[in-house]
C-alpha cells in the first residue's frame, strides 16, 4: 500500500476518517473499509502507471502518496463534495501527466516491449508460372 491510515488522518483529520469509515456506527473507524479504499486507490495508480513504471512502486515518491490519499478520500466518500471531486480529478490528471512523461518520477521504468517485428524478414518468391508449350513458344 502506498499510504496508511496515518497518512489519511494527517491530510484530512481523524474526525473526517471516523465519519466516512464507521459503517457499523460503533464509534470506531472500520479498518476493513479504509483498507478497501486504499487498495482501490493503489489499483488506479498501478493501472495508470504500469505502462511506464514497474508497479507496485517500490519506493513511491511523495507525489504518489498525495495522489493515493486523494483517491482513497474519494473512494471513502458516499456523496463526494466538490472539493473531494476536484481532488479526485486532480489526482487522475497528475497520474496521466506522469504516465505521459510530462511529470517524470523517480521510479523503475518497465522495459520497452519487444517490437512486433524482430528484424527477421520472411520473403516469398512470386508465384512461378507453370511451363507449358504455349508459354514457351518462341524460345
Amino acid at each position: 500500500m502506498y499510504i496508511s491510515v496515518d497518512d489519511l488522518i494527517l491530510r484530512f483529520g481523524e474526525a473526517w476518517l471516523l465519519d466516512v469509515s464507521d459503517r457499523d456506527d460503533d464509534g470506531q473507524a472500520d479498518q476493513v473499509v479504509i483498507d478497501a479504499a486504499i487498495r482501490d486507490a493503489d489499483m488506479v495508480i498501478d493501472a495508470k502507471l504500469c505502462v511506464l513504471y514497474r508497479v507496485p512502486l517500490a519506493s513511491p515518491p511523495e507525489i504518489i502518496r498525495r495522489i493515493s490519499c486523494q483517491l482513497a478520500r474519494y473512494f471513502l466518500s458516499f456523496t463526494p463534495t466538490e472539493n473531494v471531486n476536484e481532488g479526485y480529478r486532480d489526482a487522475i490528471k497528475t497520474l496521466d501527466d506522469i504516465r505521459s512523461g510530462k511529470l517524470p518520477i523517480d521510479a523503475s521504468r518497465v522495459e520497452a516491449p519487444p517490437s512486433v517485428f524482430s528484424g527477421v524478414r520472411v520473403l516469398t518468391a512470386p508465384k512461378q508460372a507453370v511451363l507449358t508449350d504455349e508459354n514457351l513458344m518462341g524460345y
